[in-house]
């Protein structure tokens, strides 16, 4: 029997190519981010207010932390985002509202890979200490500890939830 955890992890894990069309209610937000994405040799298209441009899995973080860094949080739930995988992106209606997102929903995907990756490799884990009295070492109650590891770096749990928090709610 599949584990649901790990069924669900495939929904946040980015691989392959994607088509990614940005529609900003604000010329000058699309401005900043042409710039932006031009200045790190993004192959990308501009027709009026909406920005087009293909990128690869592996990419996604970096081209998450340029768009996080060009909008503020207001410009990045007021526009609207397609992200299309490059083998659908020219299907029709349907593909093409399936995968309609707000642009800081977005963002936020493409900034937790590392994090899916923790998870998908098995490098989150959880373990439980004895928290001891003081005078006697003796234990009174357990807690629970979530650490993860990147290239044997240890990543601690206060980057794991606050990351999960401003990203994932």
């Amino acid at each position: 029997m599949p584990c649901e955890k790990c069924d669900s992890l495939r929904s946040f894990e980015l691989s392959g190519q994607y088509k990614l069309i940005i529609a900003s209610p604000r010329g000058h937000s699309s401005t900043k981010l042409l710039n932006q994405l031009a200045d790190n040799n993004y192959n990308i298209h501009k027709d009026d207010n909406v920005i087009t441009l293909f990128f690869y899995a592996k990419e996604a973080f970096q081209l998450g932390q340029i768009i996080n860094s060009c909008f503020s949080q207001v410009e990045l739930d007021d526009s609207k985002a397609l992200l299309i995988p490059a083998l659908e992106a020219n299907f029709g209606a349907e593909i093409i509202l399936n995968h309609s997102y707000s642009l800081a929903k977005l963002v936020g995907l493409f900034v937790s890979q590392w994090l899916v990756d923790l998870i998908k490799n098995g490098s989150l884990t959880t373990f439980c200490q004895p928290i001891v009295q003081k005078d006697t070492l003796e234990p009174y109650g357990f807690e629970c500890l979530l650490r993860g590891s990147i290239d044997n770096r240890i990543i601690p749990h206060s980057a794991c939830i606050s990351h999960f928090m401003r990203y994932c709610f």
